[in-house]
């Protein structure tokens, strides 16, 4: 049913789960496992490239070198992209022109995080998105 997974990826703690989640379809249904790893605009632009693509910076190479590990691994398929620029539309054009049958995104639940992914923007690529969405919420934080 899934062959290919996006995982939407702001580099946020809150997104890590997701990628846990993407992760493990991904290797059950022995499915591809896309990254799109979104930067945040303000902090890319001095890097920009054409058609939102951006040179890989030190915080985004260690998440792809990390995330791609742990994908070997599992001896799942990874490709990821680095992409700064507005969200929903970088998301929702990269899953139409990859033939994207899931997307896992990660939502916050903290307020005060300041993730790229916020609730707003999930809601929308549930809406926008032209396949089926898993959104994994994060563990709470049982300490409190």
């Amino acid at each position: 049913m899934y062959r290919k997974i996006l995982l939407a990826n702001d580099g946020s703690m809150d997104a890590g789960g997701a990628f846990y989640h993407a992760l493990l379809l991904a290797r059950r249904r022995d499915a591809k496992l896309h990254m799109l790893l979104i930067e945040d605009p303000r902090e890319a632009i001095a890097n920009s490239h054409p058609a939102g693509h951006i040179e890989t910076g030190h915080r985004s190479a260690f998440i792809v070198a990390t995330l791609e590990r742990l994908a070997r691994a599992a001896k799942v398929k990874f490709h990821a992209d680095v992409v700064a620029g507005p969200t929903v539309e970088q998301v929702v054009q990269y899953a139409k022109q990859n033939q994207v049958d899931l997307l896992v995104v990660g939502t916050l639940t903290r307020p005060q995080s300041r993730g790229l992914l916020g609730g707003s923007l999930v809601a929308e690529l549930v809406h926008r998105t032209p396949c089926a969405v898993l959104v994994v919420k994060p563990k709470q934080d049982t300490r409190r």
